[in-house]
């Protein structure tokens, strides 16, 4: 294990508000998961085409096994976008030409809902290109080539509240790559790749549909996810720029480039009580091209999990055989952190890779799933 403390450079400045908040086959979970009472852990797993739903729980010898009532999600073939929120994990995929369904499953009451929330022959080009859900709404970021050629953007905003889904189309002026609900806010990370190749933040609100504020986030934006506090994070390879939800006041802080904690293309973010974030890192100079690594946003402190330094030969090699982090969770009573992985020999089959985060920090156990683990939640 390796340990850095990070000197950086904080800059504050007040965002001004005029008058007038991914990626396919990626989970990206940006809030901590929990599931019901009688499991410790629920686990959505890729199989071929389709997705299961197990619930595991730690029997007297703190092993996971599976329980014996397992889920009643039924699951989407070969969804193109997932989006996993702290109560509820979102399917979308198209099983009909110039269709698009929505699968909606709630963790806690064990209930899944499908809708139909794209169709007709003007969609049959469309594509998706960003996905979140709340509670009630879902939003399609999408876009649609037209006869002169050139590409409308928009977001299809869909509520779930009524007996059918209710959506309207909010025009954009560039393609959007991320999407984020917060509040009444709809923060959209969007790419001008016809002109600058700059990327972009427009905030919406979602009381009128109207865009309140937009600014220019220059190049190479990686990744936008919400903080332990619901704050907009914007990642960059050498800073972070943190934009307060509510106020939306924006700091920034950069990074020295031999220490940054380079969480700008980790596809996962998960908080723990203490606000601290599990990421996946890619690595060149580790036995894996991906580790699991702890960034602490106030103290500005990365920890490195090295999987060969936690783990025997035989056990890196043979019996967890990593080819790369595919979900992640965090028992917050036990300060346990659950890495779901893909393994190299066998790529459709996987497993859960649990790691002690208290004092002395170590290998507890692993268990082999039957497919690739895309989504936890721990209880």
């Amino acid at each position: 294990m390796k340990t850095y403390a990070f000197k950086v450079l904080l800059v504050l400045a007040l965002l001004p508000v005029s008058c007038s908040k991914s990626t396919p086959n990626d989970i990206e979970t940006d809030a901590q998961s929990r599931v019901t009472d009688d499991v410790d852990m629920l686990v959505f797993v890729r199989k071929g085409s389709s997705h299961t739903a197990e619930a595991w729980k730690n029997n007297k010898e703190n092993v996971l096994v599976p329980v014996e009532r397992q889920p009643s999600f039924l699951g989407l073939t070969n969804p193109s976008m997932t989006s996993v929120g702290s109560e509820s994990i979102a399917f979308f995929g198209s099983q009909n030409a110039c269709e698009g369904n929505l699968v909606l499953y709630s963790v806690e009451k064990d209930e899944q809902t499908e809708h139909i929330v794209v169709e007709g022959s003007g969609f049959c080009d469309w594509e998706i290109t960003a996905m979140t859900h709340t509670a009630s709404e879902v939003y399609l970021a999408y876009e649609l080539p037209l006869v002169n050629k050139e590409t409308s953007y928009f977001v299809r905003r869909v509520s779930l509240t009524g007996p059918n889904p209710q959506f309207v189309d909010i025009p954009l002026a560039k393609r959007a790559v991320d999407l984020e609900a917060v509040g009444e806010k709809l923060f959209i990370l969007d790419f001008d790749a016809e002109v600058t190749d700059e990327n972009g933040l427009v905030i919406m609100d979602l009381n009128q549909n109207e865009i309140l504020h937009e600014m220019n986030l220059g190049y190479h934006a990686g990744s936008m996810f919400r903080d332990a506090n619901g704050h907009i994070v914007i990642a960059y390879p050498e800073l972070h720029t943190l934009i307060n939800s509510t106020t939306l006041a924006v700091s920034h802080t950069q990074y020295d480039e031999e220490t940054a904690p380079n969480f700008f293309d980790s596809p996962l973010h998960i908080f723990n009580a203490l606000g601290q974030m599990h990421y996946v890192r890619t690595t060149k100079n580790a036995a894996t091209e991906h580790i699991a690594a702890t960034y602490d946003f106030g103290k500005n402190l990365t920890t490195l999990y090295y999987f060969e330094n936690l783990l025997t030969k035989p056990q890196l090699d043979i019996e967890v055989n990593i080819k790369r982090i595919t979900s992640m969770g965090h028992d917050r009573s036990a300060n346990v952190l659950y890495i779901g992985y893909q393994k190299t020999a066998t790529p459709e089959k996987g497993g859960i890779l649990r790691l002690s985060l208290d004092s002395t920090t170590g290998y507890l156990d692993n268990t082999n799933i039957d497919g690739v683990p895309v989504a936890l939640y721990v209880n």
